[in-house]
């Protein structure tokens, strides 16, 4: 190897030379090059899940609803064209799930009891079910979709700014589908006449469960949204709600004055107001990480063009001094 470098001409040693620093620079910039693309490629996964979070609970909001529907139906007989009207809502939501579906299992529904759902409508068209059985079959499923709607990102420090509205989120939602379970037992109980006192204790259970969420939700949330939350609790309507529901807990006897179909209408308005919330909590972070995300690809860019100018920069240099050197040594 020595004898080798000691009989290539001065002006090849001097190219050798060049191109020691030149290699260098090249494996920085694929080096640099390679860490971007896995950073943009983390970041657009995370926006994908980000709007399959957005799709599930879509899905979740259409089960809610049409959960509602069927379990006055199973109740009473009433808002049946309602819950026909409301299916196709819910199928068109478990098809925008499933197309868009990039970490989860396109068989999604085998494990959330959606697999179930038409034979279960068809017991519920032909009275073969009570609203019991209603409302657990729906909330069953609303719970499993619920695990599937968590969007977490780490400590990733770039994704710092949105991750704070989208976790929390998650816990909105918990608040969502507890507030419909206990509407629907509660109301179930006063619509009944009170007859089943073991509803109660179910309304009970999901009252201190809403308590957690509830206090969890305001020391988690970003300001912003924790106001907004507050400003829904304080409206007349949902205080009027909380006031039914802590009634009962403080006196489980019937009052006649209180109407079920009264608290139903109240008590679902303020779950569609928290809805609103979540959603635009969800919008927020979808823009967020679309913002971030083309950042980072602006930045790529820039960068590499930067880096190609130091290249060609660098490797003019090293020709002009090669030939300089060159030029000099032959006088």
């Amino acid at each position: 190897m020595k004898g080798f470098f000691k009989r290539l001409p001065l002006p090849a040693k001097l190219v050798l030379l060049g191109a020691i620093p030149l290699l260098f620079l090249m494996v920085v910039v694929l080096q640099y090059n390679n860490e971007k693309r896995e950073k943009i490629a983390m970041l657009d996964g995370y926006r994908q899940r980000i709007r399959q979070a957005i799709d599930i609970n879509a899905l979740i909001d259409a089960l809610q609803t049409e959960r509602r529907f069927s379990f006055i139906y199973a109740l009473n007989g009433m808002m049946q064209n309602e819950m026909l009207q409301r299916r196709p809502q819910t199928d068109a939501a478990i098809q925008r799930v499933k197309d868009s579906s990039e970490t989860i299992h396109k068989n999604f529904e085998a494990y959330t009891f959606l697999d179930k759902l038409t034979s279960f409508r068809n017991q519920i068209n032909n009275k073969e079910v009570n609203e019991e059985e209603v409302l657990t079959f729906y909330s069953n499923s609303i719970f499993r979709l619920n695990t599937m709607n968590s969007v977490a990102a780490g400590n990733v420090l770039y994704l710092a700014p949105i991750m704070e509205t989208v976790t929390s989120q998650k816990i909105l939602s918990d608040i969502i589908t507890y507030k419909g379970m206990l509407l629907a037992q509660l109301y179930l109980y006063m619509e009944t006449g009170g007859q089943n006192k073991s509803l109660l204790n179910n309304v009970y259970q999901y009252q201190d469960m809403l308590a957690s969420y509830v206090q969890e939700f305001r020391m988690k949330a970003p300001s912003k949204w924790v106001n907004a939350f507050n400003a829904v609790r304080q409206d007349t309507t949902a205080r009027e709600t909380m006031a039914i529901e802590q009634r009962f807990r403080t006196n489980p006897a019937m009052d006649t004055a209180i109407s079920p179909a009264h608290y139903w209408e109240i008590s679902t308005r303020t779950v569609n107001r928290y809805k609103d919330i979540q959603n635009s909590m969800m919008a927020e972070g979808r823009h967020g990480a679309n913002d971030i995300y083309e950042k980072e690809k602006r930045q790529q860019t820039l960068s590499l063009v930067l880096l190609i100018l130091v290249m060609c920069l660098v490797v003019t240099f090293i020709i002009y001094t090669i030939g300089f050197i060159t030029q000099r040594l032959q006088y």
